[in-house]
């Protein structure tokens, strides 16, 4: 799996609080963060270097459908057929060997809609409801 929504929203939210963190304590406490610097062995370009990775790393949106992709090729694959209104039930692993899971559009956590909750100012309200239709009924209830 790659280029996970969540893992990767996560990982620029935090390398960006490192950016203002690092900005913060060295204009209000200089000593400190000469002292953290040399503990550390933080090269001098390091913060800079997490404010490069942070604005390139990628961090789906929505798509035209308001559903934001759990993992990069996610919505390629392959269906698993739910008949109508019904959502998942069962624990996944139970019912397919995990070759089988990985093949299938279940997942065991939804962790866009977790997305959603962690960052509610990036997503208005019909981006949140079209997520939660698209992966309550895949997700594992079991």
């Amino acid at each position: 799996m790659n280029d996970n929504a969540y893992t990767n929203w996560m990982a620029r939210f935090n390398l960006e609080r490192a950016v203002e963190a690092v900005a913060w304590l060295r204009r209000a406490f200089p000593p400190a963060w000469d002292g953290l610097v040399e503990r550390l062995a933080l090269a001098p370009d390091e913060p800079q270097q997490w404010a490069a990775v942070a604005a390139d790393l990628y961090c789906p949106g929505p798509n035209a459908r308001g559903v934001i992709e759990q993992f990069a090729g996610f919505f390629d694959l392959e269906d698993y057929p739910l008949p109508t209104g019904e959502r998942f039930k069962a624990p996944v692993s139970r019912l397919f060997d995990w070759d089988r899971i990985n093949r299938l559009k279940l997942i065991k956590q939804a962790d866009v809609l977790m997305l959603l909750h962690v960052f509610p100012e990036a997503f208005p309200p019909e981006v949140v409801a079209a997520n939660y239709r698209y992966y309550e009924p895949i997700t594992d209830h079991g």
